[in-house]
């Protein structure tokens, strides 16, 4: 039951986070939110993203990361979880390396 409740929050943080930084981005660069994750106790979420093009990652990820704080605030306005997590911004490594699996299974 407890799993089943981590799974809707991590999903309703996924769809926040990316609205919230579709919103907030100046459009230079395409940041995809991949996926969230959130601790057993609700304290701490990391927000997983990827970015096109992929020499724009180092700035995506300052600016998503420094827009952490106000994503919080974003979230408690726009839901009524009784326990706000803390923030986190990660580049999606896993993501990158399953598109470059995807790349070389298409050339063969």
């Amino acid at each position: 039951m407890a799993h089943d409740r981590i799974d809707r929050v991590e999903g309703l943080l996924r769809e926040l986070a990316a609205t919230f930084l579709e919103r907030e981005t100046d459009h230079t660069s395409l940041i995809t939110v991949t996926r969230c994750t959130v601790s057993r106790d609700l304290t701490r979420s990391t927000v997983f993203f990827t970015v096109l093009p992929d020499s724009m990652e180092e700035q995506a990820s300052a600016f998503v990361t420094r827009r952490m704080g106000a994503f919080r605030e974003y979230v408690k306005s726009k839901t009524s979880l009784r326990r706000l997590p803390y923030f986190e911004a990660e580049f999606d490594k896993g993501e990158r390396i399953r598109q470059k699996i995807d790349s070389l299974d298409t050339d063969t």
